[in-house]
């Protein structure tokens, strides 16, 4: 039997300390405005809920309706509640920002923290997905694919204002690669609801989404040694330092950033990333050249890198993330691209050309093609690019030039096709004599086969077309014979 009963309000007592009832004018406790009530469940243990209802009458009907549920489902006709039911009833915000602690505190890999770009990239895709959606409780997203596909369709059609300061009003188009960004922040969040060991969700809403191409419009190309010194001596003094550490490290602009002397070891000219600053979460320990070893210890020295953060303190993005160290090792600018986009028209070097385009990270793409080009192996070349796998390192950064491809081939004809006794028509194959109206024609080119008035000249019996070169040889392969009388074979027995 449901038992329905009320809660009183209470306070402190500033005197006392301890917590006392709230009284009105009458002296009488002050109700909460909801009842409460005791149901006992299906598996006959009691359990006090607040109701909705705020008079006894309505709270004894909602009471009475909760105890008829819990004896159906005690006798089979309801099906017994799961942690998905129970969840259902939560708001939409505080389970997604349970799962941003999570991620926060755990949810990188190998239980590793998410970066601090990666955790604000995704509460602002899960607010993105809330809004654009209307979910309000966590049974919202019961059935949602047909709704989100619905809102990446219309967001791919409006675009996404932009929000970076000086570009209030202007609106960004969506590439294919932001868009499926945009569908796995609300993939990942229900397929962490959905774990067995917290089962928020029996299962993922979006498992059929189709994904996006994420093919780039436009590449990053492989920028050649020409175009490299012409951009180095563009720049300044630390700006040439800065694109010869990128060029000669691979290092990322935000691992650059991070950079302090202590992490520079010029007896063994190498820099170590930092495990929270690599993409991968290792630490790690990256070769460089030993004259760039000591040019960037002669100009950490100097302090210049410090007094050029000070000097241009106003220039950093709003509300940026980046960490700068206390003795930074370079001057690493927030918008690092615009400096390769400035010294790149100085020296006349085209952004946009047969290949992609060239930016700050495309001087990672040229250092790990050069790593390529210097003869390293497959796994070597995988270290040095700091990838999880070669096809990382060879497909996706990996370029191959006209001129190598080129070269290439020309060495495979050097080896198949300079040998002594090989003629010079370039696939002429010839009869038994070599010339006359046995002759090849087939391996020339349209243009330099002989008309018919210069086969005649040249002797030709007759008026008959070329001999086909598969036909020429096979003319000079011995037939085969018809097999010979012998004695009569016997079938064998079954």
């Amino acid at each position: 039997m449901a038992f329905i009963f009320q809660t009183f309000k209470s306070r402190v007592d500033s005197a006392t300390g301890e917590r006392v009832p709230v009284l009105d004018a009458k002296g009488q406790p002050v109700p909460h405005g909801r009842w409460r009530a005791r149901i006992p469940m299906w598996d006959g243990k009691p359990k006090k809920v607040t109701l909705s209802a705020k008079t006894r009458g309505a709270a004894e009907k909602e009471a009475d309706l909760l105890e008829t549920r819990q004896r159906e489902i005690k006798n089979g006709i309801r099906p017994v509640p799961t942690p998905a039911d129970r969840a259902a009833r939560r708001p939409f915000a505080e389970v997604a920002e349970e799962y941003l602690a999570w991620g926060e505190m755990q949810g990188g890999r190998k239980g590793k923290p998410w970066s601090e770009k990666h955790a604000s990239d995704k509460r602002a895709f899960l607010a993105w997905w809330r809004d654009a959606m209307g979910l309000n409780l966590l049974a919202d997203v019961d059935g949602c694919l047909p709704k989100a596909e619905k809102a990446l369709r219309e967001v791919e059609k409006t675009g996404r204002p932009d929000t970076r300061p000086g570009r209030e009003g202007k609106v960004n188009r969506l590439s294919g690669k932001t868009l499926q960004s945009l569908a796995d922040a609300l993939k990942s969040f229900f397929q962490w609801c959905a774990v067995p060991t917290r089962r928020y969700l029996t299962s993922n809403p979006l498992d059929g989404m189709t994904p996006f191409d994420t093919t780039p419009v436009v590449r990053r190309r492989d920028m050649t040694l020409q175009e490299i010194q012409a951009l180095l001596d563009a720049g300044t003094e630390w700006e040439r330092l800065l694109m010869e550490t990128a060029l000669c490290s691979g290092l990322r602009k935000g691992e650059l950033r991070a950079l302090s002397d202590g992490h520079l070891d010029v007896g063994n000219a190498t820099l170590l990333v930092d495990a929270r600053r690599d993409k991968g979460g290792k630490e790690r320990f990256q070769p460089i050249p030993e004259q760039l070893a000591r040019a960037l210890a002669k100009f950490a020295a100097t302090g210049e890198p410090g007094r050029l953060y000070t000097q241009n303190a106003n220039l950093r993005k709003k509300g940026s993330t980046d960490d700068i160290p206390d003795r930074p090792l370079l001057y690493v600018p927030g918008n690092a691209a615009a400096i390769v986009d400035r010294l790149a028209k100085r020296a006349g070097v085209p952004k946009y050309a047969p290949g992609g385009k060239i930016d700050f990270h495309a001087l990672r793409t040229a250092y790990i093609n050069q790593v390529i080009y210097s003869g390293a192996d497959a796994k070597t070349a995988q270290e040095l690019a700091r990838h999880e796998n070669p096809s990382l390192t060879m497909n996706t950064y990996g370029r191959a030039r006209r001129e190598r491809m080129a070269a290439a081939v020309k060495t495979i004809g050097a080896a198949v096709l300079d040998r002594p006794g090989r003629s010079d028509g370039a696939g002429v194959f010839s009869g038994a004599s070599g010339t006359g109206a046995g002759e090849c024609w087939t391996g020339l080119a349209r243009e330099e086969r002989p008309t018919e008035g210069q086969r005649l000249a040249a002797g030709a019996e007759s008026l008959s077309p070329p001999i086909d070169c598969a036909e020429s040889v096979i003319g000079e392969l011995p037939q085969p014979q018809p097999p010979t009388a012998g004695p009569r074979q016997t079938a064998m027995p079954r």
